[in-house]
């Protein structure tokens, strides 16, 4: 599965293999060469210089040993590193084009709902023909249509509304009360990848903040700070626990493997910073709620 979304085909996987091989040999080689030379400093008298000389290269054996095994688990980690990241890429490539596909659902929606007039006029005109079986089968044909499915619209931004509609429907489900205050003209230069790398994130952090907890909520709005250029989007989600927060004032990871975790926040941070803008987390002991405050700059 890792090989597969991280892009490693199996080829690029055995090749890795056998770098990884040739990189454990070499130690191996170097104690080697090492043993050779104390064994010969042991048992045969050189001069004092080709002894120091040979004592030397002994230190310097040890010391590249060293240097190899640093080096080889620190690009261990960094592919680690790298995989895990093109996995939150293609989580977030995945989740773009749910949403388009949801995009043009409702754009298909609301070409079914403009021609509502015309299937009512042959549904009136069967019924004028009493060919109620024929009336029957029209309405299971239009309650069936996928067009007919819920919809949303809490913005100008058909982009956002499709990946808000995912959200509400998961709300729905987990019996999470969700709200949004989108106001027009404002995110209009963020591209849907963009979009949805920025509200899937920080909303799959929110909906899993507040699962199993009764009257839990999510509010999110997005509105223009007063004679400004700046975007402020606010989101506030029920959190029963205080989070513990890093050096860079975002939540740490309460999982076991620290290092594969964060990288949505991370991503979030990315388009922050691409729009001049900034992020700030906190808690609200009170409320008991978690509070996610993103400024944009001319976005």
């Amino acid at each position: 599965m890792i090989t597969k979304w991280g892009g490693l085909s199996k080829d690029h996987s055995e090749h890795r293999n056998r770098v990884t091989g040739l990189l454990n040999a070499i130690p191996l080689i170097l104690i080697y060469i090492e043993m050779v030379l104390v064994s010969f400093l042991l048992t045969v008298a050189p001069s004092t210089v080709l002894r120091y000389i040979l004592f030397t290269s002994s230190f310097l054996l040890l010391v590249i040993n060293f240097i190899i095994i640093y080096i080889y688990h620190y690009t261990q980690k960094k592919n680690e590193e790298f995989i895990e990241l093109q996995l939150q890429l293609q989580k977030e490539y995945a989740m773009a084009e749910y949403n388009k596909t949801l995009f043009i659902h409702n754009k298909n929606q609301q070409i079914l709902i403009h021609d509502i007039r015309k299937h009512l006029t042959a549904i009136a005109q069967l019924n004028r023909q009493s060919k109620h079986e024929k009336i029957q089968q029209y309405l299971d044909t239009l309650l069936n249509s996928s067009d007919l499915q819920d919809s949303v619209r809490v913005s100008d931004n058909e982009m956002l509304n499709s990946i808000f509609c995912h959200y509400i429907k998961i709300c729905h489900d987990k019996h999470i009360k969700f709200r949004a205050d989108i106001r027009t003209n404002l995110l209009q230069k963020l591209n849907f990848p963009e979009l949805t790398s920025l509200f899937c994130n920080l909303l799959d952090n929110a909906v899993e903040a507040c699962n199993d907890i009764p009257n839990s909520f999510i509010e999110v709005s997005v509105i223009r700070k007063n004679n400004s250029n700046l975007t402020l989007i606010s989101i506030i989600n029920t959190c029963n626990n205080a989070p513990s927060f890093d050096d860079n004032g975002f939540p740490a990871s309460s999982k076991k493997d620290k290092q594969k975790h964060g990288l949505g926040l991370k991503s979030v941070n990315r388009i922050a910073n691409k729009y001049n803008g900034s992020i700030k987390m906190y808690y609200e002991n009170q409320s008991k709620t978690f509070h996610t405050i993103i400024l944009l700059n001319n976005a």
